[in-house]
């Protein structure tokens, strides 16, 4: 079994070493890059993605960083159209494992356009937490990318409602606590105003979190709103009426 494998490996990766062996030479990222132009203008796919191979981990002048994340990418669109990804993930995978970052981040990418949207997600997150950037210049960075895969797992992945036996009660506790918060306003109970004001939207966020993103008309907000509204009135004047006694 593993020799067959190796077998699909060695065929699928041939006709790029054969474009290796037979390819213009190229020394500098400028050059390597416009002969992959070239060649993808003429059709030659394979010579092609083996230039831009070559061109995606070359050092470059600041300004070409751009040019040459576009040279990473090509080499995973043409392994797409040539060997579904076979070889741009075998290329992007050695220079992860080699310790590599932009390895680890084109090898997210590439697995982001195969559809293993979770794996692309689990390799990238250690890439933003390292605050890895191409370029302070460049929009795709790992922090980015991983924000916008994230916010497609999350339209294809939802959350869930929170089921209605504590729902219920925290909604009624978001009602109360502004009405009760008034109460001890006006009995010039101060701390116990502000904190329990306070209270009311750390209770709101709890119970909003545990709706749908995709729930219909919302017609608890017209009631919690204006709560919301009165709780933090209640907040701002406690706050400002516990600073004047305290600074009198």
């Amino acid at each position: 079994m593993n020799k067959f494998i190796c077998s699909l490996l060695i065929l699928s990766l041939s006709p790029l070493l054969w474009a290796y062996a037979f390819a213009e030479p190229c020394n500098t990222f400028r050059e390597c890059d416009d002969l992959g132009r070239a060649a993808q203008d003429m059709e030659d796919l394979t010579k092609a993605q083996a230039y831009y191979q070559k061109a995606c981990f070359m050092d470059t002048a600041k300004p070409l960083l751009n040019l040459r994340n576009n040279s990473c990418r090509a080499v995973a669109k043409i392994s797409g159209e040539l060997d579904n990804y076979i070889s741009a993930h075998s290329f992007f995978d050695k220079a992860c494992n080699d310790g590599e970052d932009a390895g680890c981040f084109h090898l997210a990418l590439l697995e982001n356009d195969r559809g293993n949207l979770q794996l692309a997600m689990e390799l990238m997150k250690p890439l933003c937490d390292r605050k890895y950037i191409i370029h302070k210049n460049v929009w795709s960075s790992g922090c980015n990318e991983y924000k916008r895969m994230k916010r497609a797992w999350e339209v294809h992945n939802p959350r869930q409602p929170r089921d209605d036996a504590i729902q219920i009660p925290a909604l009624v506790i978001t009602l109360l606590l502004p009405v009760i918060a008034t109460v001890y306003l006006f009995l010039r109970r101060h701390y116990v105003g502000l904190i329990l004001s306070g209270l009311a939207f750390i209770s709101y966020g709890y119970y909003e979190y545990g709706v749908s993103p995709y729930a219909n008309i919302r017609i608890d907000l017209l009631v919690i709103y204006p709560l919301l509204l009165l709780s933090l009135a209640i907040f701002i004047a406690s706050a400002v009426l516990l600073f004047k006694r305290n600074h009198v």
